[in-house]
């Protein structure tokens, strides 16, 4: 009995996405703090979540949920279900390695349902790590494997509806309305392009099809009702702000936002376009498709949703809908659909050298991610231990602002004193319930003063925290009513003295 072997190019592209799969991995597992800006807030929802209904908690009678169907809630109760097992930051941390394995899973399933090359994966991999990862933009980042499922199995669905793919793509939008507000309308919007560019599909059958999305357009019409129609008690409204024409047209800042944030970063997003570019433009067999011509008015119909979702960055605002930056994401979630777009050459050596290529910028972008996120370990393990030497319930202030570090820009320690609210339960200074739109919200506004960088050393309810974290020694130095408690590398800890009799507080 003869038994299959694999062929070279199965071996090859195995070996190639395990690289691929565990240059997205390492990071996560190679530093303590994820250098993520406003990531530590989402754990702080997931303490609320855990602790609101707990008496002997601060959360209890400050912070509630509002509609329980709001999108959010899948990522906040995975992360919760798992941390209230292990630790908060467990269960943040298998969140994100779920979703940078997650999306390499689904974009290499969706090509192949979908007929495609699979050598396009080379392009999923680097936008793991993109602006909005750094960002900390936990739902919105963490559901695009979902969106990828979405667009794939909404093709499948209009070329041969079936009730197994009714179902599935039916489960997919439901979850997505559950994970970000912003997500399950661009995945619609998707949907919608893929919807119009089918054709030979009778009116009946064309109404029909749209069957699976109702359940995921009923949640997002009661989520809005509830949180955009009604005003909520503490909310910071957000009102509509368009930007300035000159980020718009701007290519530069385009490229800003598709790949993490150091000196630099852009030029990887710049030299993988250039790669696409190049490949586009060398010759394809006559008449070679992606899909079914006779069934599309294009060849691709991921043409016209990468088309369509470039536009929503000339043509949304800045920020709308109680929601802050919805045009600059735009950039980001086009990279989603630009592998499926993209037409590879037809001829082998061609193709070889462009996915060769491809592969390169991508192994060489993740290398580089890895290398900074074990630099950032090392310049932040300090503050964590310093972190851990808090009593249980401890507030803590660390005024950084826009403090920069030396591995990564975009602000990755901005929301470091968190970190105290995650481990420790105490009550933060800052938190997104301060957005109606959230499912996490105030009962009656922050009872916390926010406090920030500019002014944290004359404010006057300075006392109303026990600890203040910061990087450099001297700011805190000389203050009247800050006491050293310990240092650890560049990072100090003080004791905030509102009164002389306050524990640490003596001569």
């Amino acid at each position: 009995m003869s038994r299959s072997r694999l062929a070279p190019s199965d071996v090859v592209y195995g070996l190639a996405a395990f690289a691929l799969t565990a240059l997205v991995v390492l990071p996560w597992l190679s530093t303590e703090l994820l250098p993520l800006m406003d990531y530590p807030m989402f754990l702080s929802f997931a303490r609320a979540w855990l602790d609101m209904n707990d008496p002997a908690s601060p959360f209890h009678g400050t912070y509630t949920l509002g509609w329980p169907l709001s999108p959010l809630v899948a990522p906040l109760a995975i992360t919760a279900g798992i941390g209230s097992l292990t630790s908060l930051e467990t269960g943040g941390r298998a969140l994100w390695i779920l979703y940078a394995v997650g999306l390499l899973a689904a974009g290499a399933w969706a090509l192949r349902a979908l007929g495609q090359d699979r050598w396009k994966l080379v392009l999923f991999a680097p936008l793991v790590f993109g602006k909005w990862t750094a960002s900390g933009f936990v739902g919105f980042v963490t559901g695009a494997p979902l969106v990828l499922l979405a667009g794939a199995l909404g093709v499948l669905w209009l070329d041969h509806p079936t009730r197994r793919r009714g179902v599935a793509l039916a489960a997919v939008s439901t979850l997505l309305a559950l994970w970000h507000a912003l997500l399950i309308p661009e995945a619609l919007l998707a949907l919608g392009v893929l919807w119009l560019c089918r054709q030979g599909m009778s009116w009946r059958a064309r109404i029909r099809s749209l069957v699976p999305l109702l359940p995921a357009a009923a949640l997002l019409a009661a989520w809005a009702s509830q949180a955009l129609g009604r005003p909520q008690a503490g909310a910071r409204p957000i009102p509509t702000v368009w930007a300035p024409a000159t980020e718009f047209l701007s290519l530069d800042l385009f490229f800003d936002k598709i790949f993490m944030v150091w000196p630099g970063s852009s030029a990887w997003a710049k030299a993988l376009a250039l790669v696409l570019v190049l490949g586009a433009l060398l010759p394809r067999d006559a008449g070679e498709e992606d899909l079914d011509e006779r069934r599309w008015r294009l060849g691709n119909p991921f043409i016209a949703v990468a088309l369509v979702t470039v536009a929503c960055w000339f043509a949304l605002p800045a920020n709308a809908f109680g929601v802050e930056i919805v045009q600059a994401r735009f950039a980001w979630l086009t990279a989603l659909w630009v592998p499926f777009a993209w037409r590879l050459p037809s001829r082998p050596v061609a193709r070889a050298a462009v996915v060769a290529a491809a592969f390169g910028v991508s192994v060489g972008y993740l290398t580089e991610v890895g290398q900074r996120f074990r630099a950032f370990h090392a310049e932040t393990i300090g503050a964590s231990r310093l972190v851990d030497s808090l009593p249980q319930g401890a507030t803590l202030l660390a005024p950084l602002g826009h403090v920069q570090t030396r591995a990564l820009a975009n602000n990755p320690i901005r929301e470091i004193q968190q970190l105290a609210t995650i481990r420790k339960g105490g009550l933060p200074t800052t938190s997104f319930a301060s957005y109606g739109v959230n499912v996490v919200r105030f009962v009656n506004g922050n009872p916390k003063p926010s406090i920030f960088a500019h002014d944290w050393q004359r404010h006057p309810r300075l006392g109303e925290f026990e600890h203040v974290l910061l990087r450099a020694p001297k700011l805190g130095d000389g203050h009247p009513a800050l006491r050293e408690l310990r240092r650890d590398g560049d990072w100090v800890l003080y004791r905030v003295c509102a009164r002389p009799a306050d524990p640490g507080c003596g001569p």
